[in-house]
């Protein structure tokens, strides 16, 4: 179930839908407070649903004295479940058991293992591999804020007449040009977005419209022009930037214009000064995250460094919030990138039925809808799926977040108090209502202790 359906279930538990005393702040630090405690629950429990396996083959470089070794961890180790080694003779794998810390400088052919800071202590002969199933920390879990509209006035015969649409957190304003020649805002806090003000009637075809830090940018006969503008007067005062008559795209990141100008990729200082040339690439889209530049080129996302890298295909537009990358494709989606340098650690799908974007501003990527016929700026969080396979965890996790959103609005939670229930704690007693389900339902270890284990392995060959 998605972060923002059991948030949607949570409200409705407490009869407060509607209710705007419960901010999204609010949502967000009860969803990852109950998470982390449900975390905490199924690791105490011995499951493996959340589990991850690594194998660490040992290294010269690793030893740290005869027959002794530190193994680095992953960087997200966060509890340890089982270490097994490969020994270097017969190819086995072989469970590993915690040595005593007492028999840390004992001489023993028999491998065994303690936690050292980030690393794994590894005594023993014969230790080719180890491999670590291990529990990662709790993820941080997300979902998208409330949907801004946009453009309101504008009715379905025209709406084909937007273009270039932009967000401002200023007032929660929306910004975009209308029949080619016109921009134009309104604002959700202002409540001018039924009665748009047209901020300048330009007279010639403009695009690539950017709001930074005051000033709305946009491009008009090849120029990049900008003006400055507190989002509700007019008419705009605009002055060159850049005012070759070649500039074909543009985009602002981190107080620095990246261009395109007759072919070749260009960066400049916000007032169009300290002009360096960079690549002769017609490029489109020019989009900064994690110190990488990226670039659409007919339908092709690259990144400059590695020169040309193709990181994707069939992608329409791309803009970025400094990390990652929000790309428009071809079948209509919008999709997130996380990258890693010029790879791509995730892709999501943020949003369908989408035709235009615009510049990603304060959390929100302004975009246009093909069937919907809607302006909207939409959150650039992605909607966690919680995945584990118990419905009592959705339950739990509804459950206290209503008891939360009652608790802030002062009114009685003791119904849901009783469904929810506690789980076993001290003078508590045993756990009751959804946490006593919750416990019967995780899988326990019953295959051996955990804490001590008394075993004495015996290795054929030794």
């Amino acid at each position: 179930m998605k972060a923002s359906e059991i948030v949607t279930w949570a409200r409705s538990l407490a009869n407060l839908s509607t209710s705007k005393v419960i901010g999204y702040d609010d949502e967000d630090k009860s969803l990852n407070a109950i998470w982390r405690d449900l975390h905490a629950r199924i690791l105490e429990s011995n499951d493996d649903y959340i589990t991850k396996t690594v194998v660490i083959p040992i290294t010269p470089a690793m030893s740290v004295g005869t027959f002794e070794y530190l193994a680095p961890l992953p960087e997200d180790f966060y509890q340890l479940r089982t270490v097994s080694y490969q020994e270097g003779i017969t190819g086995n794998w072989i469970p590993m058991n915690k040595f005593a810390l007492s028999s840390r400088d004992d001489v023993t052919s028999i491998p065994g293992y303690r936690l050292d800071n980030t690393n794994l202590w590894l005594r023993g002969q014969s230790i080719a591999n180890v491999r670590v199933k291990y529990y990662p920390p709790p993820v941080a879990v997300t979902h998208p804020e409330t949907d801004l509209q946009f453009a309101t006035a504008v009715t379905p015969n025209n709406f084909s007449l937007i273009t270039s649409p932009v967000y401002a957190s200023w007032k929660n304003t929306g910004v975009y040009i209308y029949n080619a020649q016109n921009i134009v805002e309104g604002a959700i806090d202002s409540g001018t977005t039924g009665t748009p003000v047209t901020l300048l009637a330009v007279g010639v075809n403009v695009s690539n419209l950017v709001y930074y830090k005051g000033y709305l940018y946009y491009l008009q006969a090849g120029k990049i022009r900008r003006a400055p503008t507190d989002l509700v007067t007019a008419p705009l005062v605009p002055a060159d930037v850049i005012a070759s008559g070649t500039v074909t795209s543009f985009s602002v990141f981190a107080n620095t214009l990246y261009y395109t100008d007759g072919g070749t990729m260009k960066t400049a200082a916000l007032d169009g000064s300290g002009v360096v040339a960079g690549g002769a690439i017609a490029a489109t889209w020019q989009a900064l995250a994690g110190g990488t530049l990226f670039y659409v080129l007919a339908g092709a996302l690259k990144s400059v460094t590695p020169a040309t890298t193709l990181i994707a295909s069939g992608v329409s537009a791309c803009v970025s919030d400094g990390t990652s990358l929000y790309i428009l494709d071809t079948q209509g989606q919008l999709r997130k990138l996380v990258v890693a340098g010029a790879l791509i650690a995730s892709d999501t799908v943020l949003r369908t039925d989408v035709f235009a974007i615009g510049p990603w501003y304060a959390n929100r990527i302004p975009v246009l809808t093909n069937e919907g016929q809607k302006m909207l700026a939409i959150s650039s969080y992605v909607d966690t799926d919680i995945t584990y396979p118990a419905n009592v965890v959705l339950q739990i996790m509804s459950y206290q977040l209503a008891v939360d959103f009652k608790t802030k609005v002062g009114e009685d939670f003791s119904k849901l108090l009783e469904r929810l229930g506690h789980p076993k704690s001290g003078s508590l007693g045993p756990a009751t209502g959804l946490w006593s389900l919750l416990e019967s339902t995780i899988k326990r270890d019953e295959y051996k202790p955990e804490r001590v284990n008394n075993s004495r392995r015996s290795i054929g060959y030794w």
